[in-house]
């Protein structure tokens, strides 16, 4: 039998400041080790950020990162789920056409990717949850499998954003996590295809 505690980051274990008791922490987990007690990060955050609040535990922690699409142990991927290639085409060339948007991030294996026409706010969006970010010139051009879409938008229009992608296309299926940010993800090609575009107010 597999022994393990699982929890969030941002509202669950860390606090308003974005930071835990780590003193603490390590008390905690030094028994959890003892009674052989599985430790599992759960985040819809990327790796890179989730391990940097773990400095020396990254290979024992587990890490399921992005929302599902990627999952870390021992330091190393051992499963990712990424959005084909035609459907990322596809919904950049929808979302593009919102006058809502203020900023879209690309979340990939090796790294996420901003556009260098990128505005400040989004920027700052991104580097609070994406420690390794790349700009590039356009979105075509990034060379690497994409695990999640992200979204900025005012917080008056994220309803209308999701289901216009919604009846963009149908095998989409949103539903509501944390208070400012709606995942939208679609299951095709005969098997489930993990694709989140998230709306952040």
């Amino acid at each position: 039998m597999i022994r393990a505690i699982a929890t969030d980051m941002d509202g669950t274990f860390l606090n308003s400041a974005k930071n835990y008791d780590r003193e603490q922490f390590d008390r905690v987990y030094a028994k959890m080790c003892q009674q052989d007690i599985k430790f599992i990060v759960a985040s819809g955050n990327q790796y890179e950020q989730l391990k940097a609040f773990f400095p020396g535990k990254a290979d024992e922690i587990a890490f399921v990162s992005d929302n599902g699409s990627q999952i870390f142990e021992h330091d190393q991927l051992v499963n990712a789920t990424t959005i084909p290639r035609p459907v990322v085409t596809h919904i950049l060339a929808d979302v593009f056409k919102l006058e809502s948007l203020k900023h879209v991030t690309l979340s990939g294996l090796r790294s996420a990717y901003i556009l260098e026409s990128a505005t400040p706010a989004g920027r700052q969006n991104a580097r609070q949850y994406y420690y390794t970010l790349k700009e590039v010139s356009d979105f075509p051009t990034v060379d690497d499998d994409i695990s999640k879409i992200n979204l900025l938008v005012d917080d008056a229009v994220k309803d209308s954003v999701t289901a216009t992608i919604n009846e963009r296309f149908p095998t989409a299926a949103s539903m509501y996590c944390g208070r400012s940010v709606r995942p939208v993800k679609s299951c095709s090609f005969k098997r489930s295809i993990y694709s989140s575009v998230f709306l952040f107010k």
